[in-house]
C-alpha cells in the first residue's frame, strides 16, 4: 500500500506509513474574548478557541452562516444519500451546535469544503472533542513492533525506522489521525502487509500530508 501509506524503506523493507480525530491540541489556558493576546517568543499571537488576535486583543471573528454549517455537518454524518426527512431531523441540532460554538465565517467555509469527518475536525477541532486527548504513542509503538518484527536483527534498518516513526508520531499528533485509523493499526498482527487493511481508514487529505512528510525523510 505504498500509495496510501507513504513508503518507509529500510533494509529493503517497504512499510506504509499510515494516515486520524484524534490527537489534537486543547485550547485551555489561552486568552479569552477581549483579553490581551499571548504571543510566545517566536510564535504568532494566539487566542482561545473561536477567537482571533487583532490589535493585540482577542476578538470574535465574523460568524458563519449556521444553516450552511448545519447542512455540511449533517452531510458528513449521514452521507449525501440519506432521506430528506433524516437530514431535516438532524439540522436543528447541528445549527444549535454551530451557534453555541460560535463558528466563524472562515471555519464555516472550511467545513463546506470538507469531504470527511477528519477534514472537518481539522477545520474546527473544538467540534470534535471526543478526539482530543487520544494517545498516539500506542499506535506508534504498534507500528514499531510490526516493523521490527519484519526487519529482524538487521542493525542497518534501525536509523531509518527511528526517523520514519518520528515522522509518523508528528503526523499523528499534528495532523489529527482519526480514531478509526488508530484503532485499525492497533488491531493489526505482525505482518507489515497488514497495513493495507487500514487503507480505507486513511482520509485522502491525510494521505497527502503523510506522503509529503515522508518525502522529506527520504531525501
Amino acid at each position: 500500500m505504498t500509495s496510501s501509506i507513504a513508503g518507509l524503506r529500510a533494509a529493503g523493507l517497504v512499510v506504509g506509513a499510515l494516515a486520524l480525530t484524534g490527537c489534537g491540541s486543547k485550547g485551555g489556558g489561552l486568552p479569552g474574548e477581549r483579553q490581551a493576546c499571548r504571543a510566545p517568543a517566536g510564535d504568532a499571537a494566539v487566542c482561545g478557541p473561536g477567537l482571533v488576535c487583532m490589535s493585540d486583543v482577542c476578538v470574535r471573528p465574523p460568524p458563519a452562516d449556521c444553516d450552511q454549517v448545519a447542512a455540511a455537518l449533517v452531510s458528513l454524518e449521514v452521507g449525501n444519500y440519506a432521506s430528506r426527512e433524516e437530514r431535516a431531523a438532524k439540522l436543528p441540532a447541528k445549527r444549535a451546535l454551530c451557534e453555541a460554538q460560535r463558528i466563524s465565517a472562515t471555519e464555516g467555509a472550511c467545513l463546506a469544503k470538507a469531504t470527511s469527518t477528519w477534514a472537518a475536525g481539522d477545520c474546527v477541532p473544538r467540534l470534535f472533542p471526543q478526539a482530543e486527548g487520544s494517545g498516539c504513542e500506542p499506535v506508534i509503538g504498534k507500528m514499531r513492533a510490526i516493523i521490527a518484527s519484519a526487519a529482524g536483527a538487521d542493525p542497518s534498518a534501525a536509523p531509518m525506522i527511528d526517523k520514519a516513526l518520528a515522522v509518523m508520531r508528528a503526523s499523528c499528533e499534528e495532523d489529527h489521525w482519526p480514531e478509526s485509523l488508530r484503532r485499525c493499526i492497533l488491531g493489526l498482527g505482525n505482518d507489515p502487509r497488514e497495513f493495507e487493511a487500514c487503507e480505507k481508514a486513511t482520509p485522502p487529505e491525510l494521505e497527502a500530508k503523510i506522503k509529503a512528510r515522508m518525502r522529506q525523510v527520504e531525501r
